[in-house]
């Protein structure tokens, strides 16, 4: 069962969003309509889904939803974590942790979904939930790496 809809997100909530707080509340709604329209709602999970462009930006190899606001590019989910959900994320990572995808943040705009956390928390917590990285699983370990040297000292040079 879903929490919420988009279409229910407003500027107009229980004093826990940023748009209540500021004075520019119609550039703001003007945002809010434009952000919920790259949105899809999946009522097999409850998820709000980003369905907008995206983007690698800053060296990440996983895309995130892209979305401009006040002259700059934001990733989609710390837009709605700052600005529908009013977290407080500055100076803070917005991790992911949905349950109901492979990799964690397919694009999940759910509150419950995201989580304000340091560096050093977001990546424990996406090591624990996927594993590690595959550059470190690419690695040979000792065993494997003799296999293939002495396969090497064999075939290539002839020294065995």
């Amino acid at each position: 069962m879903a929490l919420y809809d988009p279409l229910e997100w407003s500027i107009r909530g229980e004093g826990t969003s940023r748009f209540v707080a500021r004075d520019d509340n119609h550039d703001i709604a003007r945002a809010l309509e434009r952000f919920r329209a790259k949105c899809r709602f999946d009522p097999r999970t409850g998820c709000v889904v980003w369905t907008g462009g995206t983007t690698r930006g800053r060296g990440n190899t996983a895309t995130y939803g892209s979305f401009w606001y006040d002259g700059r590019r934001w990733f989609a989910h710390r837009w709605a974590a700052a600005f529908i959900h009013g977290l407080d994320v500055d100076g803070l990572q917005v991790g992911h942790n949905c349950p109901f995808t492979a990799d964690g943040h397919p694009n999940t705009l759910c509150v419950q979904h995201l989580a304000g956390q340091t560096q050093a928390e977001n990546l424990a917590e996406a090591v624990e939930r996927l594993g590690p990285p595959a550059h470190r699983q690419s690695r040979f370990k000792c065993e494997q790496a003799a296999d293939t040297r002495q396969q090497w000292l064999f075939v290539e040079i002839g020294l065995l």
